[in-house]
């Protein structure tokens, strides 16, 4: 984490001052704005388009913020349609996306970028947003103090490595990687001829961009066609020179070139269809397949994977998990070798794993969006409540007054008679428990009246206390929450 504080402060400090002054917003949904370049056919968009969809209107008001090139393709089209405000800001600075944002009064700022390509860090260090946080494009801390949050999973950002995030840990029950689960795949499957690969012999294939490629991992690579007779290397054609250097690594292993076949770009249904002529995936080490491992898993291609230290060479195993595929984790490099080799000669197990798969995938949590969405809403609204309410004893009186007064006036009761008291035995009158915060919220009709309770009683006081309530996020403690199925983790202060 040094090396990447080092880098924010050096490349995106924090001006002195911010565009937030501290204010927090009362809205009736909460304001969640996506700020992205890649709102077109991209890996991110392919990810995370159903959840844009499919988010709870009655809850949430959803806008884009893109700074990306203005495309008018298939995805960016059906994109545009998913947002409540899409705003193509492809032309504006950084201050004026900013500006533009604390004037919408965004609640909370989503980053999907990160310190990826065309990425724009300069529109959150201004901090137009109460909360701001990091998510799905960048798999590591951004060590920024104007980032609140970055959304993992018990996998990738497990409790031992809180330390290595400046950000708060927000633990989704299952993988942090939202998948779109309308994608299509071709019905029309090309033969192994039609894609350069052999008609006979074990395929196996890495489509992660060239540059995951390591020699460790290449290495490997080669050994295991060497034990593997008739077997192939299908790999995404990156480059021409990609092409011509990874063949001259393979000669100097002893293996023939002409064993390394080059997958060439296409369109996203034909890409998934052509998963069916190959048997197994061989994950890179240090910086996993990501959406290239949901691809796969989509189409039918079992993944194998090696665990690492870092968000990046965990993601996979993330999503192994999630399909409930764990014995495509390994642990070392040794072990992967050997699984590979295993599966490669014994052909009854790569079938069995693949029927596996092909009845998990419609069954387990990685493919279900709509579990998915409400996980991810469920943390939206824990940081906000974290956000606004993160010191409940200070000046407790004049909270519980501010409260009530403003309770009163968005239910239109001016008088002094509903105070706490009297708003919990209207509670019990209706048949709520008041402690018990789910049970309360899934009330609509008393949501308000719930919320409202639970802070000026003071029992927000008490949300370290997971027993008291299971639902809300526990700053110190790190236990998962399973009532909400959701674990906000506490690594750096509440802002």
């Amino acid at each position: 984490m040094k090396s990447a504080s080092l880098f924010s402060a050096a490349k995106y400090p924090a001006p002195q001052h911010a565009l937030w002054n501290g204010k927090h917003y009362s809205h009736q949904r909460l304001r969640i704005g996506y700020f992205s370049a890649d709102f077109h056919n991209h890996a991110t968009a392919y990810l995370i388009a159903e959840l844009f969809e499919s988010h709870d209107r009655n809850q949430f008001e959803i806008f884009a913020f893109s700074f990306g090139p203005t495309t008018q393709d298939k995805m960016q089209t059906r994109l545009e349609k998913s947002f409540d405000h899409f705003f193509d800001l492809s032309k504006q600075g950084d201050h004026e996306i900013a500006a533009k944002a604390r004037e919408l009064e965004i609640d909370i700022a989503i980053d999907l970028k990160g310190y990826t390509q065309d990425s724009r860090p300069e529109i959150f260090a201004l901090r137009p947003a109460p909360l701001q946080v990091n998510y799905l494009g960048f798999p590591g801390t951004m060590a920024a103090p104007y980032i609140d949050y970055i959304i993992g999973d018990r996998v990738v950002t497990p409790t031992a490595h809180f330390n290595m995030y400046s950000e708060k840990v927000a633990q989704l029950a299952h993988s942090y990687q939202v998948n779109d689960s309308q994608r299509q795949i071709a019905e029309q499957i090309p033969s192994r001829h039609q894609l350069g690969l052999p008609e006979t012999g074990f395929v196996f294939c890495c489509f992660n961009n060239n540059f995951k490629i390591t020699p460790d991992v290449f290495s490997l690579w080669m050994r295991l066609l060497s034990k593997v007779d008739s077997s192939v290397l299908w790999l995404f054609e990156g480059s021409h020179s990609v092409c011509h250097n990874l063949r001259l690594q393979a000669q100097k292993h002893a293996i023939d070139p002409e064993r390394l076949i080059f997958a060439p770009r296409m369109e996203l249904p034909e890409h998934l269809a052509r998963h069916k002529q190959t048997d197994l995936f061989l994950d890179t080490f240090y910086y996993n397949a990501h959406t290239t491992a949901s691809d796969a898993l989509w189409a039918g291609l079992p993944v194998l994977t090696c665990l690492g230290n870092t968000f990046a060479s965990r993601v996979a195993a993330s999503l192994l998990k999630a399909i409930g595929l764990p014995e495509l984790i390994t642990h070392n490099h040794d072990e992967y070798e050997a699984l590979a080799l295993d599966l490669a000669n014994h052909p009854e197990k790569i079938s069995a794993i693949k029927h596996k798969l092909a009845d998990n995938r419609l069954t387990q949590p990685l493919f279900n969006t709509a579990l998915f969405r409400q996980q991810i809403e469920s943390a939206y609204r824990q940081m906000w409540q974290r956000s606004t309410f993160s010191s409940p004893t200070k000046n407790s009186e004049a909270r519980k007054a501010c409260l009530l007064s403003r309770w009163r006036k968005e239910n239109g009761r001016a008088d002094d008679a509903w105070n706490s008291i009297n708003i919990e035995a209207h509670l019990k009158k209706s048949g709520v428990n008041s402690l018990n915060l789910t049970a309360l919220t899934c009330l609509a009709s008393y949501r308000k009246l719930a919320k409202l309770f639970i802070q000026t009683k003071g029992l927000a006081a008490t949300l370290t206390n997971p027993a008291i309530h299971p639902g809300l996020p526990n700053v110190h403690n790190t236990a998962p929450i399973q009532a909400q199925q959701l674990h906000c983790a506490h690594s750096a202060q509440p802002p």
